[in-house]
């Protein structure tokens, strides 16, 4: 088995060996999120279990100086980084439909515990106001800092999210790279480590923090069939982009759009009725 290939992220270094396996190796491993790679390989059993189109399980385990890994089967394909953006909204209307089998997979809400696969939270409202928690305090931003103080986003998330009656396994990763069209036309999602169990509109939220709300973004709209006009969306697009602001300032990528983006949605539910 010879590596053709290896990618090194921020997290992860992703190894292609030349009999059609791919390695992904935890080279920091969070505090906020210990043993992300075993929560993706669960993941990945109960996506496969429902017919979602995920990468075949191979492995999982701990390298010879106690890194996680996890070895999956490549797919023959192109990811949509290399398509038009036709075939890209397309293929991302579809996507929506294949996350929504993803129903009442475990209990409970937040990140899957590997030993128990239950969630880590019993309320999802208590979730997200512990996310905010956390990653509102890493924003080092004075101006965002004081619209933050004054925004109660505790009293709101209290206030405007009802907690689902299921939670859903979401994937909270979604874009190009992560999707591949095989040579039979079927489309796979990868890279699962960040998904949690919660509320799918949580999942278009995420997708607008990355990418804005451009073509793309409507057809994942459009492929989940939800609906965003309420102030529940317009506080998951805060959280989420609270997350992203966070994640970008500790590993010094850009971020200064994402803060204006923040600024303006805080500023939308605070005016939304």
């Amino acid at each position: 088995m010879k590596i053709i290939k290896r990618r090194i992220g921020r997290l992860n270094v992703t190894e292609f060996f030349d009999n059609g396996i791919i390695r992904k190796i935890s080279s920091l491993e969070e505090q906020s999120r210990p043993k992300r790679l075993l929560r993706e390989a669960i993941v990945l059993e109960m996506a496969r279990s429902r017919g979602v189109l995920v990468p075949e399980l191979l492995a999982y385990g701990r390298d010879s100086i106690d890194r996680e890994y996890l070895e999956t089967k490549m797919i023959s394909g192109s990811t949509l980084v290399s398509m038009a953006d036709r075939v890209q909204k397309e293929v991302f209307a579809t996507i929506g439909g294949q996350l929504l089998r993803l129903r009442a997979c475990f209990a409970g809400y937040g990140w899957l515990n590997g030993e128990t696969k239950k969630g880590e939270y019993q309320s999802w409202r208590q979730f997200l106001i512990d996310f905010y928690e956390r990653y509102s305090a890493r924003i080092v931003a004075h101006d965002l800092s004081k619209v933050l103080e004054h925004c109660h986003m505790r009293d709101l998330i209290q206030e405007s999210v009802s907690e689902p009656p299921e939670p859903y396994i979401i994937h909270r990763d979604i874009k190009p790279r992560n999707v591949i069209k095989d040579n039979s036309g079927f489309i796979w999602i990868l890279d699962w480590e960040n998904a949690l169990l919660g509320d799918p509109l949580f999942d278009v939220a995420q997708f607008a923090a990355n990418f804005g709300h451009g073509e793309q973004w409507r057809s994942v709209v459009s492929g989940y069939g939800l609906n965003i006009r309420t102030r529940t969306y317009a506080l998951y697009e805060v959280i989420a982009l609270i997350g992203v602001v966070a994640f970008c300032q500790k590993y010094c990528v850009p971020v200064a759009r994402r803060r204006e983006r923040l600024k303006q949605r805080l500023a939308d539910i605070q005016s939304h009725p």
